[in-house]
């Protein structure tokens, strides 16, 4: 249509409006059509109010929740370290919140703590996957603040996880296995000083051990294996965990009663023509050269020769030794009267799954503790106590791709060397005994440790023993006890840098700190602070 008959078409509807308006006022009539074009107009207007009401409350309430971001955000401190700091709580941002009381109670009672959120490092931290950018974050804080202790918030679906690959004679397999380890975390530095990414040969793979299957170098990433923090793990994957676990952690600390049970030993080990003798013959080391001072109790079956030694008769069976014999339940329930009673430190010896300790006691027992204002601290030297991650490729696992593997428990069998797992495992995070003792419930323990996967005997003794001198030469809290066992193992230790002739033993020796977690608050005094 032409410009000339658009603007005669616009003058007509003009002069027909205008004479059927002229037409209405003439007769006298209302003028209904305009009145309902008013009441649109006065609705429209109460509609837009409205909105602008809800938009003003939206922008409100968007602000309040920036506001508490930012607040979280700020009681963290800022992402880069600023001024000396003790304790470096990382957290999903989910969590922050609920971790404000531990921060409180941590700074009013001498510990200079900040919250850092997982979200923040991620933003602000290079690195190849998560678990690396939270290792650079710690160790600018190191470099920068001198922090001591890392406290770790979440499960393996919440948390990052540094799976680290070592040579296992698994066909199926491909000769390879991950395991997880949160000493990665607290080995910052080379011996030089410079940044340990765990992968010296620049291959993608992490803390790379070899001698079961091949032969060469034990330590193939020359993982430096000193300490530079304590780290601990808090492994939770909801807010009530959390929530629990900060407060078992302030009702330790202030708890100004527990010296009253604090030296109460329990020395628990297993049934086995095996290793009952070996095992046996630790935990009576231990008594005899550490726990001199000490309320013990022990519970294992002493009727071997080898327990005929010059101080025997101190701990006589009449007056301080049970024997564990019979069921599980029945087992159960003498260990936790002992619990509810108070016990200061119990230590387990033995045959271990995710969930049980040998023929004496699973996780299901934990709920039926009355220590609630007793909790005890727990080393467990069974296989896998602690295993609350998966174990690829055996067990099924999601890779830093994507793909999902149902592992070679499942009958999936590796052609090539399988892909690193992801650093988060949203589906496959099981549950462990560490894990109901330390967050599921108000009683249990404030601390676990314990061992992820497999645990070799003759080298957890080693630890078990560590364990006990750490404490007894003042180590003051859970983290210095973790980070102790971890230098006098390899202190005590003499591991070949080359590895001539295959030996599963030399690698299984080797990589057992690496398994050994400490399920807790690595800060938290075990002789409580002063009110």
């Amino acid at each position: 249509m032409s410009i000339k008959m658009n603007k005669l078409h616009s003058f007509f509807t003009k002069l027909l409006i205008f004479l059927a308006l002229a037409t209405v006022l003439l007769s006298g009539c209302d003028a209904p059509a305009i009145e309902t074009s008013q009441e649109q107009i006065l609705e429209e207007d109460e509609k837009l109010k409205e909105e602008a009401l809800e938009k003003e409350k939206l922008d409100k309430e968007l602000m309040e929740a920036q506001q508490a971001k930012e607040t979280i955000n700020t009681s963290a401190d800022t992402i880069k370290p600023e001024g000396s700091c003790d304790l470096i709580i990382i957290t999903p941002f989910e969590f922050a919140a609920l971790l404000m009381p531990l921060k409180d109670h941590k700074n009013n009672t001498g510990i200079v703590t900040k919250i850092i959120t997982l979200e923040d490092i991620y933003s602000n931290y290079q690195g190849r996957d998560e678990a690396e950018k939270v290792k650079y974050c710690l160790a600018d804080y190191k470099k920068a603040s001198n922090i001591k202790y890392a406290m770790l918030v979440g499960d393996s679906d919440k948390f990052p996880i540094r799976f680290t690959k070592t040579d296992r004679a698994t066909e199926a397999a491909y000769d390879t296995a991950f395991y997880g380890t949160d000493l990665y975390y607290a080995d910052l530095f080379k011996p030089d000083g410079s940044f340990d990414d765990w992968d010296s040969n620049k291959n993608d793979f992490f803390g790379e051990l070899a001698g079961e299957s091949i032969t060469g170098p034990l330590n193939v990433d020359k993982v430096d294996l000193t300490p530079d923090i304590a780290v601990g793990r808090t492994p939770v994957s909801t807010a009530d965990e959390v929530e629990r676990y900060v407060r078992k952690i302030i009702a330790y600390e202030q708890d100004n009663t527990k010296s009253s049970y604090m030296d109460n030993v329990l020395l628990i080990s297993t049934q086995d023509p095996s290793l009952s003798e070996l095992f046996c013959a630790n935990q009576n080391e231990v008594a005899a050269k550490l726990l001199k001072d000490k309320n013990i109790t022990k519970l294992y079956d002493l009727d071997k020769e080898f327990f005929n030694s010059e101080w025997t008769q101190k701990y006589s069976k009449e007056e301080y030794e049970k024997i564990i014999t019979g069921k599980v339940k029945e087992n159960a329930a003498i260990i936790n009267d002992y619990l509810d009673k108070g016990i200061g430190f119990v230590s387990y010896m033995g045959h271990g799954n995710m969930d049980v300790w040998a023929n004496i006691y699973t996780s299901e027992f934990v709920s039926s503790l009355n220590n609630l204002n007793r909790l005890t601290v727990i080393f467990t030297g069974g296989c896998g106590t602690a295993e609350f991650a998966t174990l690829p490729p055996y067990s099924a696992y999601t890779d830093i791709n994507g793909v999902y593997h149902q592992g070679t428990n499942n009958d999936e069998i590796f052609t090539q060397t399988p892909q690193q797992p992801a650093c988060i495992q949203q589906e496959n995070n099981p549950d462990s005994m560490a894990e109901v003792f330390t967050v599921y419930y108000d009683v249990g323990a404030v601390g676990y440790f314990g061992f992820i996967t497999g645990s070799q005997s003759g080298f957890n003794s080693t630890l078990n023993y560590c364990f006990f001198e750490a404490i007894v030469n003042g180590h003051p809290a859970l983290g210095d006890i973790w980070a102790y066992m971890v230098e006098k193992y390899y202190e005590t230790q003499n591991f070949p840098e080359m590895v001539s002739t295959p030996d599963w033993t030399l690698v299984a020796g080797f990589h057992q700190p690496w398994k050994l977690f400490l399920f807790g608050d690595p800060s938290l005094r075990i002789n409580g602070v002063k009110k």
